[in-house]
C-alpha cells in the first residue's frame, strides 16, 4: 500500500486532469495577485513582472475574479 486515499481507477484520468487544471488556476491567481501588489495594482506593470501581454492580464483577472482588496 502507498498510503494515498483509495478511489476507484475509472475516476482517476478525468479528476487528474482537474485536479492539474485547479492547481494551475490557483497559482496563477496567486501569482497575479503578488504581481499586482507589488506593483500596487498597476496592471500594466504587473504584466511586465508576469511577462505577459497587459490584454492577456486584463482578462486573467476578470477570469479569476480577482478584485484590489
Amino acid at each position: 500500500s502507498t498510503g494515498a486515499t483509495s478511489t476507484p481507477a475509472t475516476h482517476c484520468p478525468g479528476d487528474l486532469k482537474k485536479l492539474v487544471r485547479n492547481l494551475k488556476d490557483g497559482a496563477e491567481k496567486e501569482a497575479i495577485t503578488r504581481a499586482l501588489e507589488q506593483t500596487n495594482w498597476s496592471r500594466r506593470q504587473a504584466a511586465r513582472v508576469l511577462n505577459i501581454s497587459y490584454k492577456a492580464l486584463l482578462y486573467k483577472i476578470r477570469q479569476y475574479g480577482i478584485d484590489q482588496q
